[in-house]
């Protein structure tokens, strides 16, 4: 469910849709982001992310020379002015960088997350498809639980205290959307998925003016995909002896997830 839907189908969306590029760009982006997201190997790590710009600097040149696409966001970035200056080659590889990291990573991470607790929990996949006006809810449910970036880091401007610890200007800071996400004070039985939540104040796209770009986009993909596996596979499980693999590092998402169904008919 990991390489056959979770991961393509996101990206195939941001692709297509919003950056207006082709299917091999896709290829040859998955590529580097797998290569950067490979956490046990640095070497690989930084090959990967220096292989994602090389890919975005060529597509910001291409596309630099093209007619622009009032439709494509690649096209508002590499064309956008500030000021009434034009925005730099450097600025918009790493705006595009940014987004196709963050597109093809988190959101495919999530869905991952999400297709596992429904496997693991039957009865939730039934009342969700007798029920599909509740999976707005869930969506909030399963990106609270399995929030897809564990951590991300920021540089202290200025000398701080938080909770009685003392931050000094320049330190780095590891900020968890994943902790914020079931703190308890915060949350009532923050690891039990709840459908009944009075709220979803969660952290799972970040806060302020480091919030996820598109989070909107995101929850579109995250339902509709849901709905439609849903619709199509009934009696959604685990497949026998077949645990599901994690990647390890600060982005939280599966390796591996085999399952069983039972194909349902579709009108």
């Amino acid at each position: 469910m990991v390489r056959d839907l979770a991961e393509p189908l996101p990206g195939r969306v941001l692709f297509q849709a919003m950056l207006r590029l082709t299917d091999a760009d896709l290829d040859r982006c998955t590529h580097q982001v797998e290569m950067a997201i490979d956490y046990g190997h640095p070497e690989v790590q930084a090959a990967g992310y220096a292989g994602l710009f090389a890919v975005c600097a060529e597509l910001v040149e291409a596309r630099s020379a093209a007619v622009p696409d009032e439709d494509s966001i690649t096209d508002c970035v590499v064309h956008a002015r500030i000021d009434g200056e034009p925005v730099s080659r450097q600025d918009a590889t790493s705006i595009l960088a940014a987004l196709v990291f963050g597109g093809l990573e988190t959101t495919g991470s999530a869905l991952g997350s999400s297709l596992l607790h429904l496997a693991r929990d039957p009865a939730l996949a039934d009342r969700l498809r007798a029920h599909p006006d509740g999976m707005p809810t869930a969506v909030e449910e399963f990106l609270r639980l399995y929030t897809p970036a564990v951590v991300l880091c920021r540089q202290a401007q200025h000398d701080a205290e938080l909770a009685g610890l003392s931050i000094a200007e320049g330190q780095r800071v590891g900020i968890s959307f994943a902790a914020a996400c079931r703190d308890p004070e915060v949350f009532e039985q923050p690891d039990l998925f709840r459908m009944d939540r009075p709220h979803y104040r969660h952290y799972a796209f970040g806060v302020g003016i480091h919030r996820c770009l598109g989070s909107n986009l995101a929850r579109l993909v995250l339902r509709l995909s849901l709905e439609a596996v849903l619709d199509r596979l009934g009696d959604l499980r685990l497949a026998p002896g077949a645990e599901p693999t994690y990647r390890v590092g600060n982005a939280r998402g599966l390796e591996r997830l085999d399952v069983t169904f039972a194909a349902l008919a579709t009108a």
